[in-house]
């Protein structure tokens, strides 16, 4: 699961904007950082906000590996932070488990 990271800034005088950048690096994400002023289109802003998001600072958008927007917000939020970086998590263990031939899968959902 390849998610793309793009933190639309404030600034360096954003506090959510750095206490953002420090969740996602401490989690070990990937994130480019852009200045929203500059950076940040009239298009995909109304992608954000058809998907909840709050208009503010930082605005944080997640794409798929397909490059379409999955999920984005507004302001610090530690808790879809943490979401994402389950959800990698998630993915990276399914994908461990598929590259060790003969090692069976502990699925729940498979029935032996």
């Amino acid at each position: 699961m390849a998610l793309k990271i793009t933190v639309y800034s404030a600034g360096p005088g954003c506090m959510q904007c750095k206490l953002t950048e420090k969740r996602l690096a401490d989690l070990g994400l990937a994130y480019a950082i852009l200045p929203a002023a500059e950076e940040l289109s009239d298009d995909l802003r109304a992608q954000a906000v058809d998907l909840g998001a709050a208009i503010q600072a930082p605005l944080v958008i997640v794409r798929d590996a397909g490059g379409a927007v999955a999920q984005a917000w507004g302001g610090y939020r530690p808790d879809l932070i943490d979401a994402v970086a389950g959800e990698r998590r998630e993915a990276e263990s399914l994908l461990s488990g598929l590259n060790r031939p003969g090692k069976p899968r502990n699925d729940p959902y498979v029935h032996r």
